[in-house]
């Protein structure tokens, strides 16, 4: 019982010193506002030199974010109409760490500010997030072989349904509009192929794989506003981790039962590196400190994905199935969605000289 009341004891005390740190948090916001507002005065009455002095025990305790912003730019235009421009650099670089996404307004700052703030870096120095989603796959033939007579076919190639790729984005802007980005991420595909191999029976191969792919792409943005549409173009390296077939030999009109049996593994039939040309278009929509976007895009595959010298090794695929792999490439319609935060490093530009302000 009195272990119980020395906690009750101890609770009560811990939240009367928080209660109090609060209460002192906010009455001295309170005093530091009506101190910035006095400073705003005195800027206002050409006081200019004061500014910083009356701003900087604010500044080291006692400031929101919001407030201290405040006085951060109001400390800098005093430095620089008092042609103190190394002070102006010292608080211009403390703004931009506190606000890396500060927004200007070159209708309404100063020719001054805007001057020194584009001697700084101000874009993301890369930024990092993941993209998830669903494809389809779209193969495509590019040379038939069979155990029958291929002149005399019916192939069909589609997808057999959805399949998905997830991983991480990795992203650089090269200029305020061209970002180079890197995505590794697996992906999984699924197609389906069917051939009426003779007049009485059909095959119909549905192929599963696995690949770590790494696209990498370049990117040109519209607009800087909230919402930016952008296109895309590159290429992509894939490694291939599984393939597997599951197959069925089907009887025209039943006449005879159809032939299945367990998963067919591939995957030494399958070329283990491809590559792949890339396309497409998304949309990105900017949130603090990051984005939140959209992607569709189109991959065409380059290189034939059966390993030829092992086109035959498979016995059951021929003797049991009568399947024979076709030359093929396979395509991917990709469709996205993803986060990405904006990681920055506000400092000087290298090789910038502005004789209005140096």
């Amino acid at each position: 019982m009195l272990k119980n009341n020395k906690y009750k004891v101890l609770l009560i005390a811990l939240l009367i010193l928080l209660s109090n740190e609060y209460s002192f948090a906010q009455e001295e916001e309170k005093a530091c506002s009506v101190v910035l507002k006095q400073a705003e005065a005195m800027y206002d009455g050409g006081k200019i030199e004061s500014v910083p002095i009356i701003l900087q025990k604010c500044i080291e305790h006692g400031f929101s974010k919001e407030l201290k912003l405040r006085a951060y730019k109001l400390i800098i235009t005093s430095y620089l109409f008092d042609d103190k421009k190394e002070k102006a650099k010292e608080y211009m670089l403390k703004f931009l760490k506190l606000n890396p996404e500060y927004e200007l307004n070159r209708a309404i700052e100063s020719t001054e500010f805007i001057q020194l703030y584009d001697l700084y870096r101000t874009l993301p120095i890369y930024s990092v997030g993941f993209i998830g989603g669903g494809n389809l796959s779209n193969t495509s033939i590019t040379e038939s072989y069979g155990v029958h007579n291929i002149s005399n076919t019916d192939i069909n190639l589609r997808p057999n349904g959805f399949g998905y790729h997830f991983g991480i984005s990795i992203n650089k802007y090269i200029t305020k509009k061209i970002e180079i980005n890197i995505q590794p991420m697996i992906v999984y595909n699924t197609f389906s192929y069917t051939d009426s191999i003779f007049d009485f029976t059909y095959v119909e191969i549905d192929e599963d794989q696995i690949r770590f792919d790494i696209p990498i792409s370049i990117t040109y943005e519209f607009g800087k506003k909230r919402v930016r549409p952008y296109i895309r173009a590159g290429f992509s390296a894939g490694y291939i981790i599984s393939s597997y077939s599951k197959a069925n030999r089907i009887y025209s009109n039943n006449a005879h039962p159809n032939i299945s049996g367990t998963d067919i593994d591939l995957l030494n039939c399958r070329r283990s590196f491809n590559f792949s040309s890339l396309y497409g278009l998304g949309i990105k929509y900017k949130i603090t400190r990051g984005f939140i976007f959209f992607d569709a895009r189109y991959d065409f595959g380059v290189l034939n994905q059966v390993v030829t010298s092992k086109r035959y090794s498979n016995p059951e695929l021929i003797y049991k199935y009568y399947y024979v792999d076709n030359n093929f490439k396979l395509n991917n319609i990709m469709l996205s969605v993803g986060y990405i935060y904006s990681i920055y490093k506000p400092k000087i530009k290298n090789n910038i000289i502005k004789t209005s302000i140096l």
